[in-house]
């Protein structure tokens, strides 16, 4: 004959608290501080990189009209020293260069001319727009 076992209960035997599985367990301060953190940085990150795209796509097409309006030569007395006043007259529509990332415009005019001398003079004047 075969002795009967006692059946078990369902449920636990005692009022045991039951364990949760590690991934429930409540993060730490330093951790949910350090995700916001990297979430944050990424975020930048990728407004950055928006950024920057925006600005490469941007075609600047300045319109300028430049004429010559009044030539003054000047001889001055001595060993190769000789002078010209050019009057140029810059009409220039520079709206197109700038967008958001650009705060100042920095333009200027170069004459190039040669003399026995010299293969290559230069004369600049720069001008500053804001």
């Amino acid at each position: 004959a075969r002795a009967r076992q006692p059946r078990r209960p369902a449920g636990p035997l005692k009022s045991e608290p039951r364990k949760r599985p590690s991934s429930a367990l409540m993060h730490s301060f330093w951790q949910r501080l350090n995700a916001l953190f990297f979430y944050t940085l990424s975020v930048l990150g990728f407004l950055a990189f928006m950024a920057a795209v925006s600005t490469h796509f941007h075609r600047a097409e300045p319109k300028v009209e430049l004429n010559l309006e009044r030539i003054l030569l000047r001889k001055i007395y001595g060993p190769g020293h000789d002078q010209a006043i050019l009057s140029l007259g810059i009409n220039a529509d520079l709206r197109s260069v700038f967008n958001w990332n650009v705060k100042q415009l920095f333009a200027f005019v170069t004459a190039e001319y040669e003399t026995e001398a010299n293969v290559l003079n230069q004369a600049r004047s720069g001008r500053t727009s804001t």
